[in-house]
């Protein structure tokens, strides 16, 4: 399944087995990954010497679980340990035996559920990584927050798969927050469903990324209530639209400005009403862009008047032919001047003809030329007078082809002045005699060179 990055992860450190001896792992220099899958990015972490660089088993300048010298040379995060370990690289050989004797790959449930809680404290994760998702069943609350927190970067999705219900009350947001972000996969609705509602505290944007739908759409309100602003980075379409509408209310305006812009095309309409106001006031152009053009058509009044004047400049065609009249009609000047020119195809002749004034003022040589031909031979010559002259500079051959007369002789001669050459040229002959006598000394020299050219 693809996966949109969320913000704030533009580079990625990946494993490199060529360079890497035992317990010591090298990693190759950062490069690009806006075209990468998360579960192509092997790991994120600092090159040596910045907060946790290539220090061996014991860890690096960056502490127990920072960075490439982190314990046991395990990848959990940044610089000091903090974030996530991006996956989990398991050391060359087998793991360590856990106590008895026993090989962590063999182990079973059983096993599992005579150790004390006190026995896990001494797991690493390369021997979490190597429990086979049957021996999971032998964990309770106790165990699973036994194992210390650099543990966590071994588990994979089938391992969190196998845990009990019973065993999520182990989690805090520190055990949470450093699993890796494909073990994330691995939990169904009845596990989460008993996870704390402070453990989400804990998320990270990349981990939420690959939460099933299917659990975030069953998730509790209290633990909704309690995820970071940062997790909100994460979110991806179908988990917006497996959202119930009456969590809606819960997003505060950092939590809606933190969503990537793919994840708007997730609502619908009836989820959308549902917003407050005053989240509307974070939206961006890129967010604005990936609305779906139904939500736009029905988004109350109080929710469209939040809505920035920058916003609109992600404004879509598809947008604005479903977007009301009346909505329309009470934009301010300022956010309709910022609307996205390719927008201005969207406008049919009634819906244009029908606003006001000032917003016809709004309109400039951009927008203005993405106005579809047919709709200049509609347009209301009582407009006319309302089109700054920079509009008209806009004004293509195609739409001067279809202008009509009564519009040509409500043109004032700054806005007659202002039409290229070209598109005078490409005007019927009896629209260019009516205009002709106001054309500046620029145009007329403009049109004696395109007949010289000719």
């Amino acid at each position: 399944m693809k996966r949109f990055l969320p913000k704030g992860f533009p580079e990625a450190y990946f494993f490199d087995p060529e360079s890497s001896q035992g317990n010591s792992f090298a990693l190759k220099r950062p490069r690009d990954v806006t075209d990468l899958t998360w579960r192509e990015t092997a790991q994120e972490a600092p090159p040596p010497g910045d907060g946790g660089g290539g220090g061996g088993a014991a860890g690096g300048p960056g502490g127990a679980a920072g960075g490439p010298g982190g314990a046991n040379g395990v990848p959990n995060g940044g610089p000091g340990g903090a974030g996530p370990a991006r996956a989990y690289v398991p050391p060359t050989g087998p793991p360590p035996e856990l106590a008895g004797g026993i090989d962590p790959r063999q182990a079973g449930a059983d096993q599992i559920g005579n150790f004390r809680p006190d026995d896990f404290g001494a797991f690493t994760p390369h021997q979490v990584n190597a429990l086979p998702p049957e021996a999971m069943g032998g964990f309770n609350a106790d165990r699973l927050s036994g194992l210390p927190p650099e543990a966590m970067g071994g588990f994979d999705p089938d391992q969190i798969a196998g845990l009990p219900p019973e065993a999520m009350g182990g989690f805090d947001p520190n055990s949470l927050g450093l699993l890796p972000p494909e073990a994330m996969g691995g939990f169904d609705s009845k596990q989460f469903a008993e996870l704390p509602p402070t453990a989400m505290r804990g998320f990270e944007a990349d981990q939420f990324a690959e939460l099933p739908p299917g659990v975030v759409g069953k998730m509790d309100p209290k633990q909704f209530g309690n995820l970071p602003p940062t997790a909100f980075g994460g979110f991806q379409p179908d988990q917006i639209g497996a959202l119930p509408p009456e969590f809606m209310g819960q997003f505060s305006p950092k939590d809606f400005g933190n969503l990537p812009p793919e994840a708007m095309g997730g609502f619908d309409p009836r989820q959308f009403a549902e917003l407050p106001p005053n989240v509307m006031g974070e939206f961006a152009p890129g967010q604005l862009a990936e609305l779906p053009p139904n939500v736009m058509g029905k988004m109350d009044p109080k929710q469209f008047g939040n809505l920035p004047p920058a916003a609109f400049g992600g404004f879509q065609l598809k947008q604005m032919k479903k977007l009301s009249q009346d909505l329309l009609t009470e934009m301010a000047p300022s956010a309709f001047s910022e609307i996205n020119p390719d927008a201005f195809g969207g406008f049919k002749p009634k819906k244009f003809n029908g606003l006001p004034d000032e917003l016809i003022g709004q309109i400039d040589d951009d927008q203005f030329g993405k106005l579809k031909p047919n709709l200049i031979k509609k347009m209301d010559e009582a407009l006319i007078a309302s089109l700054a002259p920079k509009a008209l500079e806009g004004m293509t051959e195609k739409q001067g082809k279809k202008m009509k007369t009564v519009l040509a002789e409500a043109l004032q001669p700054d806005q007659i002045s202002s039409i290229d050459a070209g598109t005078l040229l490409a005007m019927p002959d009896n629209i260019f005699d009516i205009l002709s006598p106001n054309l500046s000394a620029f145009q007329v020299n403009a049109i004696g060179n395109y007949t010289l050219a000719i």
